[in-house]
C-alpha cells in the first residue's frame, strides 16, 4: 500500500514531468530563429548563426546524401539527415546553423535550410 508520503511524492513527479514535457515543446516550436545569431567572421566555433545570401558553389558529397555550398563566401554543410529544400545556384536561402571548423576551415553545419527566393 502507497502511504501519504509516497503519494505526494509521486503526484509532484508526475507534475515535474509534464511541465518539463511542455517547455520542451515550447522550445521547439519556437525554432532556433530566435536563438541565432547573424553570421559574421567574429562568430566563434560552436555558435547558432544565420546566414542569408545567394548559394553559390552547390555540390553533393562524393560520399552522397551532403550537399556543399557557399553563402556569400561562407561555407556551408547539409548533412544528409537535416531537411534540405531542393535548392540551386543562385536561389536566395536562408541557412541556421553551428560554425564548425573542417579540414582548418570555418564553415557552417546547417541545422535547417529555407529557400527564400529562386532563381528565375
Amino acid at each position: 500500500m502507497i502511504c501519504r508520503e509516497e503519494k505526494i511524492a509521486l503526484i509532484s513527479l508526475i507534475i515535474v514531468v509534464i511541465m518539463l514535457s511542455g517547455y520542451a515543446f515550447f522550445m521547439e516550436t519556437l525554432g532556433t530563429e530566435m536563438f541565432a545569431s547573424v553570421y559574421s567572421e567574429d562568430a566563434g566555433v560552436g555558435s547558432l548563426v544565420q546566414l542569408s545570401g545567394m548559394a553559390d558553389n552547390v555540390k553533393t558529397t562524393q560520399a552522397g546524401g551532403h550537399v556543399t555550398a557557399s553563402i556569400n563566401g561562407v561555407k556551408v554543410f547539409i548533412s544528409g539527415d537535416v531537411f534540405c529544400p531542393d535548392f540551386a545556384v543562385g536561389d536566395y536561402i536562408r541557412v541556421r546553423g553551428i560554425v564548425d571548423e573542417y579540414m582548418n576551415e570555418v564553415e557552417i553545419r546547417a541545422l535547417e535550410v529555407e529557400i527564400l527566393k529562386k532563381k528565375v
